[in-house]
C-alpha cells in the first residue's frame, strides 16, 4: 500500500507513525520502508480498503467472507498469491496505485510484472502498464518476457511497427509466444505472407499452440483462399485439438467452399456436439448447416 496515498486520506498519525484499525479505530504500529507500509503485531494489510485491520477485528470482518480479495497478511504473501490478487484487480480500489506496492514485494519476478501490466492495460491504465513493464525490464529476472508483453500491447494499441522494433531487442527468439506475436504484428501491417511463416514456425516448435494454428488457418481460408490447403490444415488441427469445436467448424467452411456439402455438414454437426462453445458461434454454425441444406450442387 502506498504511504503517500494513505497520508492524503489522513488515516495515519504522522507523529506517532501509527494507523487506525478500520474496524475499531485502535492505533496500530506501522513500519514504513521505501514508501510501503508494513503492518506489525500480526495486523492485516487491506488493499481494497485504505487501512489496516487489527487482529481483534479480523474474524468479525471476515465473517461470511472466507477469502475476500484484497485482505492479505503480509507475512504470508507469496508470488502465487500476488499474481492471483493482481488478476482480481477489479475488486481493488485505486488498483493502479496498489499494483506498485504488490510488485515491490517481488522486485525481480518478471511474471508478476507481466500479470500486473496486463491487468492495468485491461483496466484502462495503458500508460501505467507500460511504466510497470519498463520498470520490470530494468530489474527483473526475465526482461525478454516483458519486452514481448510490451510488443503485444503496442500492437493492440495500434502501433505494430513499434511492436516489431521491441521484438528486435529480444535476445531469445525461442521465447514462448514470440513467433505468434510477431506474426500478429505483421498481420496488422498487412504483411500476411510473412505472418504466416511466423505462425508455421511456432507450430513446428510448439504443436500445441492454439493461436498459431488458428491464425494460420484464417490466412489460408480467408486471405489466400487456398481451400484445399486450408482443408488439410484444419484436418490436422482437428487431430491435434479434437475437442476444439472451432476447428471442426472451420474444416466445414473449407469443405463447403469446395462444394463438399455432405462432408461439411458432418463437421458442422461435430462442432455443435462439442460443449462449451458460445451461443453466438453456435448460431453461426447453424446458419452454415442451413446453407448446406439449401445449396444446389451443380
Amino acid at each position: 500500500m502506498n504511504l503517500r496515498n494513505l497520508l492524503k486520506r489522513e488515516v495515519i498519525d504522522t507523529k506517532t507513525k501509527k494507523i487506525a484499525c478500520i474496524g475499531c479505530d485502535r492505533k496500530l504500529e506501522i513500519l514504513s520502508i521505501d514508501d510501503k507500509i508494513i503492518p506489525l503485531d500480526g495486523s492485516r494489510l487491506s488493499i481494497n480498503m485504505p487501512g489496516i485491520i487489527c487482529p481483534d477485528c479480523v474474524d468479525e470482518i471476515l465473517t461470511g467472507l472466507p477469502d475476500p480479495p484484497g485482505l492479505i497478511c503480509v507475512k504470508e504473501l507469496s508470488e502465487e498469491m500476488t499474481k492471483n490478487l493482481l488478476v482480481q484487480g477489479g475488486f481493488i480500489l485505486d488498483f493502479n496505485i496498489a499494483v506498485h506496492s504488490l510488485i515491490d514485494f517481488f522486485p525481480t519476478r518478471a511474471d508478476i510484472y507481466d500479470v500486473a501490466a496486463v491487468k492495468l492495460h485491461q483496466e484502462g491504465y495503458p500508460e501505467e502498464a507500460y511504466d510497470v513493464l519498463e520498470k520490470g525490464i530494468k530489474s527483473c529476472d526475465n526482461p525478454d518476457l516483458l519486452r514481448l508483453e510490451a510488443a503485444t500491447m503496442t500492437g493492440i494499441d495500434g502501433s505494430p511497427e513499434l511492436g516489431l522494433e521491441m521484438l528486435s531487442e529480444i535476445t531469445n527468439p525461442d521465447l514462448q509466444r514470440f513467433w505468434v506475436i510477431k506474426g500478429n504484428l505483421l498481420r496488422k501491417l498487412g504483411r500476411w505472407e510473412e505472418a504466416s511463416k511466423c505462425w508455421e514456425h511456432e507450430m513446428n516448435k510448439n504443436p500445441n499452440d492454439f493461436f498459431a494454428w488458428n491464425n494460420l488457418g484464417y490466412y489460408l481460408l480467408h486471405i489466400k483462399k487456398d481451400f484445399k490447403k486450408a482443408q488439410k490444415h484444419y484436418e490436422n488441427a482437428c487431430d491435434n485439438f479434437p475437442d476444439e469445436s472451432r476447428f471442426h467448424a472451420y474444416l466445414g467452411d473449407s469443405l463447403f467452399s469446395q462444394n463438399h456439402v455432405n462432408e461439411a455438414l458432418k463437421n458442422y454437426y461435430k462442432a455443435l456436439s462439442i460443449e462449451g462453445e458460445d451461443s453466438e458461434f453456435a448460431e453461426q454454425i447453424k446458419n452454415m448447416i442451413d446453407a448446406c441444406n439449401n445449396k444446389q450442387i451443380p
